[in-house]
């Protein structure tokens, strides 16, 4: 499975370790390293097996709907879906 991260991204969904939301990524100073290696424009990170990023503008939440994930699999979900 690929994941569509938007303006023809796509990522392989056995190496992705996960999509992050940039604003959550800004709560802590631990991942400073991520946000340091995207655009301000970004509002996506999505990190692969190895540590490579890819932002993205799409937002995380619209990303995850476009993947064929199964909603008790997910960790964080919005609220009102």
């Amino acid at each position: 499975m690929f994941i569509h991260l938007g303006s023809n991204i796509l990522v392989s969904g056995n190496k992705c370790v996960g999509i992050f939301n940039k604003e959550t990524l800004k709560l802590s100073d631990d991942n400073k390293w991520m946000l340091n290696n995207i655009s301000n424009n970004d509002k996506t990170v999505s990190l692969d097996k190895e540590n490579i990023l890819i932002g993205s503008e799409v937002s995380s939440y619209t990303i995850i709907k476009r993947t064929a994930i199964k909603k008790e699999e997910l960790i964080w979900s919005k609220a009102n879906d």
